[in-house]
């Protein structure tokens, strides 16, 4: 019998039906939830947790390299040559940027500045608000080894701060750093030539530089120990860049890093604090350590 039909017939057994399967049904016990299903909220959960493990994931890191050597030294076109080379073939930074009022690019690939206000204002204070990251050089740093993003940067976004354990502090530097955050003492000294620093502190500490004569000690001297406030001595590191200075013994360095250049004892890089007027030791010694294509001289050129 249909329902229908059992509505037309029997009126009251239709109904008395109705009312018990509905009964029937409110009375069933609440869903249990399943071995499945616990597992699936378990891991839902375990997901959300992970939502607060930062992990900086902007790769992008610009190269600049700051020209502190006079325009009208004989060397230095291929010293400019040389590091290129290096540049080339060791790295893969985003761009190649020069600050200096001799040195000029003859390509788009690689920008060049007269000053740092210059490059300030046209690249750095740009950027905002995102943050990328800014490797300082100076004319005499030279790479030996191939470097990427993580050779500056951790997993967390602080960028490296070489420092000298040993070493006293430089009194302008101090003075100025006392003068932004009160007393502040330290034993170290910053790598020379070499600096790591993204574009927020560049931004924030930019008028800071008036109060240094020259632009190679803001950035190699004061900013690496601001970095170290910011970010705390976590980031302080073992210094892997060899230092070969042209003065006395220079020649057993030359020695030692033409017999581990292309091993893992290689340091990343090596500079130059120091030029004799005899620059025959030094072209022969980059002659040999960076003897790699030559297609890369004639981009940047130095003005007489």
């Amino acid at each position: 019998m249909s329902r229908l039909s059992k509505l037309v017939r029997t009126p009251k057994l239709f109904f008395k039906d109705a009312i018990k399967k509905r009964n029937k049904k409110h009375s069933r016990k609440p869903l249990e939830v399943s071995k499945k299903s616990s597992s699936i909220n378990k891991k839902i959960i375990k997901t959300t947790s992970n939502f607060f493990n930062y992990k900086y994931i902007n790769k992008k890191t610009h190269l600049v390299i700051i020209d502190d050597i006079h325009g009208d030294h004989p060397f230095k076109q291929k010293l400019v040559n040389y590091q290129l080379r290096s540049i080339k073939k060791y790295t893969d930074f985003s761009d190649i940027i020069y600050i200096s009022d001799s040195i000029e690019s003859r390509t788009k690939a690689i920008k060049s500045f007269t000053t740092y206000d210059e490059f300030h204002n046209n690249v750095v204070s740009t950027i905002s608000p995102q943050r990328e990251f800014f490797v300082f050089i100076n004319l005499n740093f030279i790479f030996l080894q191939n470097v990427k993003h993580d050779s500056f940067i951790d997993e967390k976004g602080r960028s490296y701060t070489f420092m000298k354990r040993s070493g006293g502090y430089e009194e302008i530097v101090h003075a100025v750093i006392n003068k932004i955050n009160g007393e502040f003492d330290y034993n170290f000294t910053p790598i020379e030539n070499f600096c790591c620093i993204d574009n927020v502190t560049l931004n924030h500490y930019y008028k800071i530089k008036s109060d240094f004569s020259n632009i190679s000690d803001f950035i190699f001297k004061f900013l690496p120990v601001i970095n170290v406030l910011h970010t705390s001595s976590d980031n302080i590191i073992k210094s892997p860049v060899q230092f070969a200075y042209l003065n006395g013994g220079y020649e057993e360095k030359f020695i030692w890093l033409q017999s581990v250049h292309g091993s893992k004892k290689c340091p990343i890089g090596v500079t130059f604090n120091k030029m004799d007027s005899n620059t025959d030791d030094y072209e022969k010694f980059l002659g040999s350590i960076v003897p790699h294509s030559e297609k890369e001289d004639g981009l940047v050129k130095v003005r007489a």
